[in-house]
């Protein structure tokens, strides 16, 4: 097995068609890192956006997030890296990555995009909405850049880089499942975050006990969010039902995230609960109850509106 130093100095030049031999098994693992990392962040990021602010936005961090993978590929050809600046390009990017992933929770609280103009100014929207849709690509576009390197100048072991992409790809599928309740999408920001500091720890050149260390402030990153009492949380950009108002009310009793949905509780009444869905995208309240069927059946004659009595009551009532 060559180090990665040896690895890179037999590296083909960029553009050009590389040998089976000039891959590794730490490049292949660095692949499969970044990858992990990228559908990492993909994941989390189409389930955030639902949240904050709606369902079809989603689909836009897709979107994106193929697009800036594609623009790194398109940069790389325009621009091909030289060779004396191979060995260091796949570490520097891969901290870039790292860097740039939990640096979007600051970034999205901070900008005040929203979905209801009449709020702003459409010259404020556009700037902030901007300035969000490149907060998204940019790690991204980094992910893009390394492997569009990797895949270029080791074309020759594409079979084997290409085998440990997609088990990269798959092992972050699996794991955001289990992940997301605990950790919650601003907890998996550091998860990508740590993924992307693994794979530049096998790009690098460094010795077994910088390589130690590093791993050890890896983990330790991973592991950050599950220290601390609440999640990392997304701040909404839609107010939809209230529900930002009333976070910001200090009304919020729970909230827990899943693979589905994202569930919150408020104290929105003096007897009565609001179960909010997505960041209020749906909800469901809930009523205290004596118990007393008379009573509210007269409170129900007297206040007729206060009640919804439509068709869908009717499935309830059977």
């Amino acid at each position: 097995m060559h180090s990665s130093r040896d690895t890179h100095q037999q590296a083909p030049a960029s553009g050009t068609r590389g040998s089976a031999s000039g891959d590794s098994l730490r490049l292949r693992l660095g692949v499969a890192f970044i990858s992990l990392a990228i559908l990492m962040l993909e994941l989390t990021l189409v389930r955030v956006m639902e949240v904050i602010l709606a369902p079809n936005t989603g689909y836009m961090v897709l979107t994106s997030a193929m697009f800036a993978l594609g623009l790194g590929g398109i940069y790389l050809y325009l621009f091909p890296v030289r060779a004396r600046h191979r060995n260091a390009l796949l570490w520097w990017l891969s901290l870039a990555f790292a860097a740039a992933t939990p640096a979007l929770l600051p970034v999205l609280n901070a900008l005040p995009f929203t979905i209801d103009f009449a709020e702003s100014t459409l010259a404020t929207q556009a700037l902030a909405w901007g300035g969000m849709y490149l907060a998204i690509i940019t790690p991204f576009f980094v992910g893009g850049l390394i492997l569009s390197h990797v895949f270029t100048v080791y074309s020759g072991a594409i079979h084997r880089l290409y085998l440990f992409d997609l088990v990269g790809a798959a092992v972050a599928c699996l794991v955001f499942l289990p992940l997301l309740p605990d950790f919650g999408p601003g907890g998996l920001l550091f998860v990508a975050s740590a993924a992307a500091l693994l794979a530049a720890i096998q790009f690098s050149t460094l010795s077994g006990l910088g390589r130690h260390v590093l791993v050890a402030g890896t983990v330790a990153l991973a592991l950050f969010p599950l220290s601390l009492d609440e999640y990392l949380e997304f701040h909404g950009h839609a107010n939809k039902r209230g529900n930002d108002e009333m976070i910001a009310g200090g009304l919020r009793d729970y909230v827990q995230w899943d693979p589905v949905s994202k569930i919150e509780v408020f104290n929105a009444a003096r007897n009565a609960k609001l179960f909010s869905i997505d960041g209020g995208q749906q909800g469901s309240w809930m009523r205290s109850f004596s118990g007393d069927y008379a009573g509210w059946e007269r409170e129900m004659e007297q206040e007729p509106d206060s009640y919804y009595m439509g068709r869908n009551s009717k499935v309830h009532y059977l």
